[in-house]
Formats: C-alpha cells, sequence, structure tokens
C-alpha cells in the first residue's frame, strides 16, 4: 500500500512540474 502512496506523490509532483514547463513554454514564445 505504501508503495502506491509514493507513486501518487510522485505523479503529482511530475505533473506540477510538466505544467510549469507548459506555462514557461508558452511565455518564451
Amino acid at each position: 500500500m505504501e508503495k502506491v502512496l509514493v507513486l501518487e506523490e510522485r505523479v503529482k509532483n511530475l505533473s506540477e512540474e510538466l505544467d510549469d514547463f507548459k506555462a514557461s513554454n508558452l511565455k518564451c514564445e
């Protein structure tokens, strides 16, 4: 069960990073 929580945490962090990445890409254009 713990592994699932760790994975969810990772996914959440990754999606936040992805949002930041998209936002910064839009600013550059």
